[in-house]
């Protein structure tokens, strides 16, 4: 069954209001326009924003906002999971970001440089700019930047099936997001702790997963945060389909697949619809199967979600 933690949404498309609202030709009005693009998820409106931001910086010699102008664009070539793209964006950056001795902007690239390397399969590379980056957050007593790096490295442990590091790593992740009350965050490691319980497959490690994307639903909802409480429903839709709990299995890939739809969330919706189909087809109900199947596959192919594609078993 498909799992996973947070999927970035789809971008929307760009409208005239947004383009219309870039009059004046500094560098900081592109830059705000950047990244008001990417926050709507207009990724391909962000990167012309923010290339624009970068040809003024560059002509006021600002290498300071040059970096971090850099560093915007690697975070809009990941959400756009163009991976070759942000690693060139962010080794750029953080070459800048080096010359004016900025350790709490390296921090940051080196953490998207991290993100890259671990989406683009180059795991050891990750590991090592996630740790160099979390030596510079622990000396400048950065919890929340901490926690946050904590978490990026659970995630990297898991894809490596190192699960205790995982556990370990995430579990640090909520003690420092918890100094700050940072909900998001915790609701995030959460998540991923749920993933790793139920890779035990066990009785217990279901249980376990089930209360971890329980808390995670619970503190997303209250953050109105729709991503992650999609996520968190699917994930505890495996979780109860293991315990052989098919009702409430699906009822949660229903709510799940609203949820994502609400989102835009296309790549969700098509995997929640595979685990749906699925629970629907074991429990017997092989007409409903075949037409949840149906919409999966519709989705699947309208976002190039190969793994969406494929027939899947429990």
């Amino acid at each position: 069954m498909l799992a996973g933690t947070i999927s970035r949404p789809l971008p929307l498309k760009e409208t005239p209001e947004l383009i219309a609202q870039v009059e004046m030709e500094t560098g900081e009005t592109h830059f705000h326009q950047g990244l008001l693009a990417f926050q709507t998820y207009q990724y391909e409106a962000a990167i012309e924003y923010l290339h624009h931001a970068f040809t003024l910086y560059r002509e006021d010699n600002d290498t300071h906002n040059m970096a971090i102008t850099l560093n915007a664009l690697t975070a809009v070539n990941l959400a756009l999971k163009d991976y070759d793209n942000a690693i060139s964006y962010g080794q750029k950056a953080l070459n800048l970001a080096k010359d004016l001795a900025s350790e709490s902007l390296q921090a940051k690239i080196l953490g998207n440089l991290g993100i890259a390397y671990l989406e683009s399969g180059r795991y050891g590379l990750a590991i090592s700019h996630y740790e160099q980056a979390l030596v510079i957050m622990r000396f400048q007593e950065d919890h929340l930047g901490e926690a946050q790096l904590q978490g990026l490295i659970g995630n990297a442990y898991e894809i490596l099936g190192n699960y205790n590091s995982a556990i370990l790593a995430q579990l640090e992740s909520i003690k420092l997001a918890e100094l700050h009350n940072a909900s998001n965050l915790i609701a995030t490691a959460r998540l991923s702790l749920g993933n790793l319980y139920r890779y035990q497959d066990s009785l217990e490690g279901y249980e376990s997963a089930i209360k971890q994307y329980t808390d995670a639903i619970t503190l997303a909802s209250s953050l109105n945060d729709l991503n992650t409480v999609a996520h968190g429903l699917n994930n505890r839709g495996i979780a109860y389909q293991h315990l052989g709990r098919p009702e409430e299995a699906i009822a949660d890939y229903t709510e799940s697949i609203e949820l994502a739809q609400a989102s835009q969330n296309l790549s969700l919706q098509a995997h929640t619809l595979v685990n749906l189909s699925i629970t629907q087809a074991l429990n017997n109900d092989s007409e409903a199967a075949l037409q949840t199947r149906r919409n999966s596959v519709s989705i699947a192919r309208s976002t190039n979600e190969p793994r969406a594609l494929r027939v899947l078993v429990c």
